[in-house]
């Protein structure tokens, strides 16, 4: 019975931590979305902006449908920030960062997160990644 109480916490606990770090991973991905690249070269964001100023309601829309970034996650969003800018460029689109280049950034930088602060760094990235390598227009 206490093995089933602790998992059952356990289980309580990290859906308050997902209900808690929805808002911050929700603002990530459409971030990634409105920054992913089209086939002329803009962003998702410069089309949107173009057509907006033309007279597009829709594209009012969805470029307001944008989730603020929470006040407590800003941290994390600018720690992402700084990992991505080292991010070390592949030959076969993009990569996530590894753990050892997130070692060496709180090592150099004397950050020190937390593992859940590692794991959310790593989501982030995931959004990243996949935004950054989806095909144009897609």
């Amino acid at each position: 019975a206490i093995r089933r109480a602790n998992r059952q916490s356990h289980h309580r606990g990290r859906t308050f931590f997902d209900a808690l770090t929805a808002p911050l991973l929700e603002f990530a991905q459409r971030e990634f979305q409105l920054g992913r690249r089209r086939k002329d070269g803009s962003s998702e964001r410069q089309h949107l902006v173009a057509a907006y100023k033309q007279g597009s309601i829709q594209a009012r829309m969805q470029l307001d449908a944008q989730p603020d970034l929470p006040w407590c996650w800003q941290y994390l969003w600018h720690w992402w920030q700084e990992l991505a800018a080292g991010r070390q460029g592949g030959g076969m689109g993009t990569s996530g960062l590894s753990w050892a280049e997130m070692d060496a950034w709180a090592r150099r930088t004397g950050r020190n997160p937390t593992p859940q602060e590692f794991q959310l760094l790593r989501r982030i990235d995931l959004h990243f990644v996949e935004n950054a390598n989806a095909d144009p227009e897609s």
